[in-house]
């Protein structure tokens, strides 16, 4: 590791070499993504869709960190944690080998690494992280696979860690939404968001695991869709739009729980 933590690894699982079906159920094919792409958009979009991503990261950041050690499962490019774990010590892990390949290159540094998963084991030691976030990675996986993500999820958490994770909202105009960016965008969700989850699924998903719910809601309602009016006033709507985060219906959940056992 190219930094100067080195995070207790658990014993390899015992698997064949580029076997991610446990990781990947759908079939779906993730290094199909251009490296890079969503990171691109984050930096290069003065649109609706790089709004999206900077306003996304910048609340879900106010829920994550400070923290002492992070962990970002299903990091992609590495977007969230090069531009806001800044003082924090983090590592990022996702299956899919250009935009780890990519995130190291552009994000990596002493404080934060990349690291490809090759299965569903996180390969760390037991009650190694302060927080961990799961963002928009939950709905990408089937109910099996949620389970085993969970328990390792919790495995690597340490008691009293915290838990931040957001998905789309499909009781909110969400599957208007995509359905739109599925006929225009170049990375359709059609065959990616395979389990669908309303404020209420998803509380009752996490009512099996020693969780206890910090604060809980929906953000993102029509900030992102006013960048074309300008940068300023659209993030200006997106931390307005905060002071209403608790209620249930923008477009994406989130979650912040810490850990009791």
């Amino acid at each position: 590791m190219p930094n100067n933590f080195q995070a207790p690894l658990s014993e390899p699982s015992k698997q064949k070499d580029g076997d991610t079906k446990a990781l990947n159920p759908a079939g779906y094919d993730y290094d199909t993504i251009p490296s890079g792409y969503y990171d691109q958009i984050f930096l290069n979009n003065p649109g609706i869709q790089g709004a999206w991503h900077r306003q996304k990261f910048a609340f879900l950041a106010t829920l994550t960190f400070p923290s002492k050690l992070h962990l970002d499962v299903g990091c992609g490019p590495g977007t969230f944690l090069g531009h806001f774990a800044k003082g924090t010590q983090s590592i990022g892990v996702d299956i899919a080998s250009d935009q780890i390949a990519y995130a190291q290159t552009h994000y990596g540094n002493q404080q934060v690494e990349f690291i490809q998963l090759q299965n569903d084991v996180l390969p760390f030691a037991d009650s190694t992280f302060d927080s961990i976030s799961l963002i928009e990675l939950i709905e990408h996986l089937d109910l099996d696979q949620l389970r085993t993500l969970m328990t390792e999820v919790m495995r690597v958490l340490k008691p009293g860690g915290k838990l931040v994770l957001s998905t789309p909202n499909y009781r909110s105009l969400w599957p208007l939404l995509e359905w739109a960016i599925n006929k225009i965008a170049h990375v359709s969700y059609d065959e990616q968001h395979i389990t669908q989850f309303t404020p209420a699924t998803l509380e009752a998903f996490l009512k099996a695991y020693p969780l206890q719910i910090q604060k809980r809601g929906s953000f993102l309602w029509v900030a992102p869709f006013l960048a074309p009016l300008g940068k300023g006033f659209s993030n200006w709507v997106a931390k307005l739009e905060r002071h209403f985060s608790h209620r249930q219906e923008a477009l994406l959940l989130y979650v912040c729980t810490i850990k009791t056992a």
